[in-house]
């Protein structure tokens, strides 16, 4: 095995360093080491980056290798910025244990039976009666989102007041929740996705494709119903699938009359067959 590799397995071994310490010697040995002549000298700044640390880390690492006999570096008192260290590093020279006695030859029992090893009294560390901190706060395993996913009544507000119509949020949930079951997304949170997917369409001008654009488009279809023109057909159908998919009722119910749930409802009997809903089970 190549030097460089003892080394860092030796580094890899020693209890004594602290995770930060063992990420430089193995960014110094495997990236900035030219391990035919031992030249090894990139700046603080430099293995910080390598690293994700800041400068002063990484002068804490090195200072934590070297005092371990790791690793001995000087400055090289100039030159490029980006070469300003020179590390060296060697095995550190361990104390020999010293020789124990030899455990004296013990007799045979008078019948001739070999002594047993004498079992284990005790592990090397005690069992800790201390429940885990990982027990009880387990983040929650990520779902698909779920079939009735609905946001509550404050949520719905603050999503209201960042579109600005009921129709704006109904589309931007719309778009979200298609966009989730196509890809087959999974999340611990998912009132937590929608409020982001909200706050994006929120912040997308007015294009054509916006959700705003797409509400000022219905809004538009329904300005004519003010002026007393009756419903179209398709003014019925986007209606009712808004309806099938969160049963939520338009608010224009001058125009629309009540929800499939009254008896007075106007739908139209043939779209309401189309979007699977029926005044007796809409109830």
């Amino acid at each position: 095995m190549a030097e460089h590799h003892d080394i860092l397995w030796a580094v890899m071994e020693d209890t004594r360093l602290s995770a930060a310490a063992k990420c430089v010697a193995t960014v110094l040995l495997l990236k900035f080491r030219n391990h035919d002549t031992k030249v090894c000298n990139p700046s603080f700044g430099t293995i910080a980056k390598c690293v994700g640390r800041k400068r002063r880390s990484v002068i804490d690492a090195v200072n934590e290798l070297k005092g371990f006999g790791w690793v001995c570096w000087t400055g090289t008192l100039g030159g490029s910025t980006e070469n300003t260290n020179q590390f060296d590093f060697s095995l550190p020279v361990q104390s020999a244990a010293p020789v124990q006695d030899t455990t004296p030859v013990q007799r045979s029992a008078a019948t001739g039976a070999a002594e047993r090893t004498i079992p284990v009294q005790y592990t090397a560390h005690e069992l800790s009666i201390k429940p885990s901190k990982n027990q009880g706060g387990r983040r929650a395993r990520a779902t698909p989102i779920p079939d009735d996913f609905k946001l509550d009544d404050p949520t719905y507000n603050w999503a209201l007041a960042k579109l600005g119509s009921h129709e704006a949020v109904e589309r931007s949930l719309f778009r979200w929740t298609n966009h989730n079951r196509h890809t087959g997304a999974l999340s611990h949170d998912w009132p937590a996705s929608a409020c982001n997917w909200i706050d994006r369409d929120a912040a997308e001008p007015s294009s054509g494709k916006s959700v705003h654009a797409a509400a000022d488009r219905l809004n538009a279809k329904f300005a004519s119903f003010d002026e007393g023109v009756s419903a179209s057909e398709k003014a019925w159908d986007d209606v009712l699938s808004t309806y099938a998919r969160n049963r939520t009722w338009t608010r224009h119910v001058d125009q629309f009359g009540p929800d499939p749930t009254s008896p007075a409802c106007r739908a139209p009997g043939h779209l309401l067959i189309k979007h699977g809903i029926t005044k007796a089970d809409a109830a």
